[in-house]
């Protein structure tokens, strides 16, 4: 069954994820506002690291938390890519 949302096809796929995201009941916990919150943090930190090149140990932590929350996000967004039809 295929289910077409303004001549969009939802894939089962996309689908989990868009439950995942919106099955909330507060704004501030769905993950698009998460992500939205995320992405501005790794930029600030980001910023701070190319301004302040001076690394310790506590800026190269908050540099892998970064990293794992940015994978997290473009994984999220894969899965919203609906899969070429193999002919």
């Amino acid at each position: 069954m295929k289910t077409q949302i303004n001549g969009v096809e939802i894939t089962p796929q996309m689908a989990g994820v868009f439950k995942e995201w919106y099955d909330q009941s507060v704004v501030e916990n769905t993950q698009p506002y998460i992500y939205t919150r995320w992405l501005s943090q790794i930029q600030d930190f980001l910023t701070r690291i190319l301004i302040d090149m001076d690394d310790d140990d506590e800026d190269v932590s908050k540099a892998k938390n970064c990293l794992e929350k940015t994978i997290q996000i473009k994984d999220d967004f894969e899965k919203l890519i609906p899969e070429k039809d193999e002919q």
